[in-house]
């Protein structure tokens, strides 16, 4: 399955308006225990999202992409895809920039983020079925301004990508 779509980006990761990014982690960025210590995910309190299952690994927030799947979609995207890394889901859009940039130090230099990719990884580590996930970044995860949005920019450059991924890797 291929996933299309457009995202905030992190500003430390260095994406810009119009990148295009495929992510190599989804990540539930919200799912998780809050402790006196702060934030936990649930592997450190045991209860898993999708249960090991033949073969295959419980998963808990984090849900991996099959890397050489990645690596074969960002050398057929060539110069449309501007990186590969882990990408967030989260159920409130971030708009403040302090918050974007804990949370790409949280989870271990995050590219960007959105509010579907990892329940369509999950769902897809449900059924073992292989998982990509392309993004146009539409937005820096800065104080909110929505004026500096290019969300049609952000989707045509994910489209060209996706037409890429389905004449390359079919």
């Amino acid at each position: 399955m291929i996933q299309v779509g457009i995202a905030g980006a992190y500003v430390p990761g260095g994406l810009g308006v119009g990148a295009v990014a495929l992510a190599t982690v989804e990540t539930y960025a919200d799912v998780g225990v809050l402790t006196p210590q702060g934030w936990r995910p649930v592997d450190e309190i045991g209860i898993p999202l999708v249960e090991a299952a033949d073969g295959r690994p419980a998963r808990f927030n984090r849900f991996p992409l099959d890397a050489g799947l990645v690596a074969r979609a960002a050398a057929a995207c060539g110069p449309l895809a501007a990186a590969t890394g882990p990408f967030l889901t989260v159920s409130t859009v971030t708009g403040v920039r302090s918050r974007g940039d804990e949370l790409y130090e949280r989870f271990g230099g995050a590219l960007c983020e959105s509010m579907e990719g990892a329940a369509a990884a999950h769902v897809c580590a449900l059924h073992g079925v292989p998982f990509l996930e392309v993004r146009g970044v539409s937005n820096l995860v800065e104080d909110r301004n929505r004026a500096a949005w290019k969300i049609a920019e952000a989707a045509e450059a994910a489209q060209a990508a996706a037409l890429r991924l389905a004449e390359h890797l079919s």
